[in-house]
């Protein structure tokens, strides 16, 4: 059963967005200095510059070391690298991790067990559905599943099966969420208080997106578009008794890199080391082939786009990106957000303790957009639709407390 102390730890945190009242003990000098060694052996073991490096946290940042691991999403990768032999780590390092990979592992299968239960509905009704993301991306390039953390299930289906999967999900008791117009979020019965706030438990609470597209929205407002996805974008994938469709190259990197730059304030290193492993992997098996994915994002227009996640990726594992595809993106996207991803490491992209408005605004190149963007936070919507009146005036009054007490700036720090 969830802890009470977690469910008021969450609320304080979503009025403050202060992490201290989610990790109370973990400053955020140690948090950041952790993360950072994070991202630094992770380097190292990527591209094997090093036998054997060494986890190894000062007095100071000890205890912080877990937490950022899991806020990361890298506990359970660092816990299975451990595992293997590399990198070495304290004794009370290893431990907290090797929890947080079994925890992994348990939540994988868990997860796996409710892909497939959601698949036979679908089959049940004719539905083809594409497996996106973590749900694919953990069992096809990672070491195994359960290194990175399962957090949600994300399928996509053809726009007229939309309400037939719809029902479906009804049917299996899920009920609806945020609605906007690229997907539906749909959450299972059950606590949606998480077990833990120390690492992604096997019970924590879960969610589904149904996707009808694959574009999305930056800000909330400016669309951007994949094209169409046609037979050479997808591979059937074996989901215990029920099939599924996935992403092919060269596809899956643009889609993986646009996604990650839509959250590019929330940017965790794990989906640094996804994009990694799945260009990597491409790579290796002649299936990425750089000019045919300079050709989807320039025709799409979302070359830009794919920028802030593809030099991340690049910071991490210098050399993994071909030279002419890093300045065709570069060189596409404004100047506010080279600017924003020239300051920005693989382990500091992901700002908790100090949010920014330019981060926000970084996509916003018309007046228009501007404007629209404007109106979503006078007026604050859940999905597509707008707030009642009393809800819309409280999340105005905590943004201000925000401002105030310095968790939101005007421009992010260097």
């Amino acid at each position: 059963m969830p802890d009470v102390d977690v469910d008021r730890r969450l609320r304080r945190y979503h009025r403050s967005w202060d992490p201290r009242h989610l990790w109370p003990e973990v400053s955020e000098s140690a948090f950041l200095s952790a993360t950072r060694q994070i991202a630094d052996v992770t380097t190292v073991i990527l591209t094997g510059s090093e036998s054997r490096p060494r986890l190894d946290p000062d007095r100071d940042i000890t205890h912080a070391l877990p937490i950022a691991a899991f806020a990361s999403g890298m506990g359970p990768l660092l816990g299975y690298w451990i595992e293997s032999g590399t990198p070495t780590a304290p004794s009370d390092v290893a431990r907290s991790l090797a929890v947080q990979l079994d925890h992994g592992r348990q939540r994988a299968a868990r997860m796996r067990t409710e892909l497939e239960t959601v698949l036979g509905a679908f089959h049940q009704r004719g539905i083809q559905a594409t497996v996106l993301k973590g749900m694919h991306t953990g069992w096809a390039y990672f070491p195994e599943p359960g290194t990175p953390p399962m957090a949600d299930i994300d399928l996509l289906v053809e726009p007229l099966a939309v309400p037939a999967a719809h029902d479906a999900l009804l049917n299996l008791g899920f009920t609806r969420g945020a609605c906007l117009r690229e997907r539906t979020t749909w959450i299972p019965s059950g606590s949606r208080i998480p077990v833990s706030l120390e690492m992604t438990h096997v019970d924590n609470p879960w969610d589904l997106d149904l996707h009808a597209t694959l574009d999305r929205r930056m800000a909330e407002t400016v669309p951007v578009s994949l094209g169409s996805v046609g037979p050479d974008d997808l591979h059937t994938w074996s989901v215990g008794p029920e099939t599924a469709w996935v992403l092919s190259q060269p596809l899956l990197t643009a889609y993986l890199g646009v996604h990650v730059s839509s959250h590019f304030e929330a940017t965790s290193l794990i989906r640094l080391v996804e994009l990694a492993l799945a260009i990597r992997r491409g790579v290796e098996r002649r299936h990425l082939d750089w000019d045919a994915l300079a050709r989807r994002l320039r025709t799409t227009g979302s070359s830009a786009f794919a920028y802030p996640a593809l030099e991340l990726t690049e910071k991490l594992v210098p050399g993994i990106l071909d030279s002419s595809l890093r300045a065709l993106v570069r060189d596409d996207a404004p100047s506010a957000v080279r600017r924003l991803v020239d300051q920005s490491g693989p382990g500091t992209a992901r700002r908790l303790h100090r949010h920014s408005l330019d981060s926000r605004l970084m996509w916003l190149a018309t007046w228009r957009q501007r404007a629209s963007w404007l109106w979503t936070r006078l007026w604050p919507h859940i999905g597509d639709e707008p707030m009642r009146p009393l809800e819309a005036l409280r999340i105005q009054a905590e943004r201000a407390r925000r401002m105030l007490t310095g968790r939101m700036r005007w421009r992010r720090p260097g």
